[in-house]
């Protein structure tokens, strides 16, 4: 897991407004069961979860793994489940705590990304 930005760091500073993000985590090369990581990303209006997932990515943990299709014709490729539900990230609005996992049923090939049908 990689140490967060000095950018990420001083912008949660300036914050008040913040979303905890737990998100469940498993790589099966190295571990054997799931743990739970959570984040602090800003809480901004019109905020996906998958720009949170994005925000993740590029300033607090470059490792976390995802799949994103917009734009690309794949629609619910992307789907993970938010708050026990079935859902697109990239359609659903931030909150002010949220946990993800992967889909149900389906083999875990790193965190939020599963073997596809």
């Amino acid at each position: 897991m990689k140490r967060p930005s000095e950018k990420h760091t001083d912008l949660l500073k300036d914050l008040q407004a913040l979303s905890i993000i737990t998100i469940e985590r498993f790589d099966p090369v190295y571990m054997k069961r799931p743990v739970k990581q959570t984040y602090e990303v800003p809480l901004e209006k019109g905020y996906t979860v998958m720009d949170a997932m994005d925000y993740i990515y590029q300033h607090i943990d470059g490792s976390l793994a995802f799949r994103r299709s917009c734009r690309c014709g794949l629609c619910y490729v992307c789907r993970i489940r938010i708050n026990g539900k079935a859902r697109c990230p990239c359609k659903t609005y931030i909150q002010d705590k949220i946990f993800l996992a992967p889909l149900s049923g389906k083999k875990v090939i790193r965190d939020l990304v599963v073997e596809l049908d």
